[in-house]
């Protein structure tokens, strides 16, 4: 009996242990088992260049002894077109780590591995000479190589939440002007010349409509309403592009509108994305102030009859105005990143002991999590701060800030804290 009562005793010992330092372990497997598959990924990437590459120097190193002239030329167009596709997959094959970027790299995969198909068909079939479809496989890979740029970043915006709408309507709508182009160039050589620039001029309609609606839509519309307008104003604008088009309206200007409104909102919205402090905020204010006037003088120049002259001045003061507001704005983007990096948080490393497994860890600034247990730690780094422009007052000795000039003295005297007392008694 003592050694039942023994038994029973130390099972209910085991089933009452904790179980939750057991969910790091599976979570550590987990992410060796994706750390493997994207280092099987970048392995066998590698390979597939080296023996590519390889291949094309031995074929070349062949044809330029045993080889006619015109093998030789083939080969060695061959070589360089391996090169070329070895390259841009090589370049990108980091990206394959990043989990958000993996989906557009693999299209970018898949799309080099159909336009190096494709040109080898044109360097090798053009030379039989019952083969008539060499005009077919120029135009189906520009049609591809022009598709092929919304394509990739529709794919990359996908993998954001909140782009994750912008991505899946600029994919589905570029697919149907690449499917519009490859109609053009595949229809029956009875067809009409007019049929095949009706569907040609269809795809450039619809890479338009992809790209106003990919840019619109950055951020969910429910967050800037006014994002629907441009997303709307684009469909109308693009559907009066298609009635000209197929001749059943004959006013050319009706899509003129309603395309620079579009186009208007679709720059304002990642412009407006761009976190900058102080008076740098004007610099994309007026770059979206210009575009706004040069879809204003376009409307007036196709519905007013303004003077084309002055419709043309007016346009390109405000596009080198907006040109130089944009560059600003990238430049301003760039100097606080870099002011930024500068801070104290980069390269601050926190050395501690996890309270639960006793493990010396090494944390950064931000959420962390320990190795061993799962922990989470949250290390913040304040610095001392314009309250205005947000620059960087560390080791700053003056009573303004350097760059907008707000008083500082007086923030930084009432934002240090006051030593604790000790208790009385």
């Amino acid at each position: 009996m003592q050694r039942s009562e023994f038994v029973e005793h130390s099972r209910g010992t085991r089933s009452s242990e904790p179980t939750a330092p057991q969910a790091p372990r599976v979570h550590r497997a987990r992410a060796q088992v994706s750390y493997d598959r994207r280092m099987n990924w970048r392995g066998t990437m590698l390979r597939v260049i080296l023996a590519s590459l390889g291949v094309a120097a031995l074929a070349g190193f062949a044809a330029a002894i045993f080889a006619r002239d015109d093998i030789l030329i083939r080969v060695v167009m061959t070589g360089l077109l391996t090169a070329v596709a070895a390259g841009i997959v090589a370049i990108a094959s980091p990206l394959l780590a990043r989990p958000k970027l993996r989906d557009g790299t693999l299209m970018l995969y898949g799309l080099v591995a159909l336009e190096y198909v494709l040109f080898l068909a044109l360097i090798w079939l053009s030379s039989l000479g019952g083969f008539a479809f060499d005009d077919e496989l120029v135009g189906t890979t520009g049609a591809i190589a022009g598709c092929s740029p919304i394509l990739i970043g529709g794919t990359y915006l996908q993998a954001l939440p909140s782009a994750r709408l912008a991505g899946r309507v600029a994919i589905c709508v570029q697919s149907i002007g690449a499917l519009a182009w490859l109609t053009a160039i595949w229809i029956p050589v009875m067809a009409t010349t007019n049929l095949k620039r009706q569907w040609w001029e269809s795809g450039w309609a619809l890479l338009l409509l992809a790209l106003l609606l990919a840019l619109t839509l950055l951020r969910p519309p429910r967050s800037r309403p006014w994002r629907l307008i441009g997303a709307a104003a684009a469909v109308i604008g693009v559907a009066l592009l298609f009635a000209t088009i197929w001749d059943a309206i004959d006013e050319d200007e009706a899509a003129v509108g309603p395309i620079g409104l579009a186009a208007t909102v679709a720059f304002a919205s990642p412009m407006l994305l761009l976190r900058l402090p102080g008076w740098q905020k004007w610099c994309p204010r007026i770059a979206i102030f210009s575009a706004a006037m040069i879809a204003l003088t376009a409307d007036l120049a196709a519905y007013v009859d303004l003077d084309e002259e002055i419709s043309l001045r007016s346009a390109a003061s405000f596009a080198v105005l907006g040109g130089c507001a944009t560059m600003a704005s990238v430049v301003c983007l760039a100097a606080n990143r870099r002011m930024q990096l500068e801070s104290a948080e980069y390269g601050v490393q926190l050395r501690t002991t996890c309270p639960r497994c006793r493990r010396e860890l090494l944390l950064p600034p931000g959420a962390s999590r320990c190795e061993g247990c799962g922990l989470g730690f949250r290390i913040r780094v304040d610095e001392p701060r314009c309250r205005n422009c947000g620059y960087l007052l560390y080791h700053h000795t003056g009573d303004r800030c350097p760059e907008c000039g707000t008083p500082v003295l007086l923030e930084a005297e009432a934002g240090r804290a006051a030593p604790a007392e000790l208790p009385s008694g």
